[in-house]
């Protein structure tokens, strides 16, 4: 199982980093992983007094991903979700990327971004983070 899933990332990640050197700008230096926390879970369908029943299940979540230096930015992420015993795992793999104006900028707080993630659950979700190490692999 845990081969499976790890292949299923490799192939993912492969799709998604197809597009980044699309998305690399004048001034940018180099690639990071961020880091990155839940900040909120909203069910497509929250329930309802009086029993309503949705036809849709899934979730939005929200991410809060932490960057390094003022001017970086996200410059892609990709996702993976699995569902064991009412408990979801979202893994999540966050590339950004730090500039030349990074350098000289100074900060009043820690700069971050948001991101939104759809999963297929209602259930409560738990943030597994991956770790890019510039080499091409994936760090659990």
């Amino acid at each position: 199982m845990k081969t499976t899933i790890i292949a299923l990332v490799l192939i993912l990640s492969q799709t998604a980093f197809a597009g980044i050197s699309s998305n690399l700008q004048n001034g940018d230096m180099n690639v990071y992983s961020a880091q990155a926390k839940i900040i909120s879970v909203n069910p497509y369908c929250p329930s309802t007094p009086g029993g309503m029943h949705c036809q849709a299940v899934g979730s939005t979540v929200t991410i809060l991903v932490r960057l390094k230096g003022c001017a970086d930015r996200v410059l892609s992420y990709f996702s993976t979700f699995t569902e064991n015993h009412g408990t979801g795992e979202l893994s999540l793999g966050v590339l950004a990327v730090a500039t030349k104006q990074s350098t000289a900028a100074r900060c009043f707080a820690a700069p971050t971004q948001t991101i939104t993630v759809s999963i297929p659950s209602n259930d409560k979700v738990e943030l597994k983070s991956m770790n890019f190490n510039g080499q091409g692999d994936l760090q659990f």
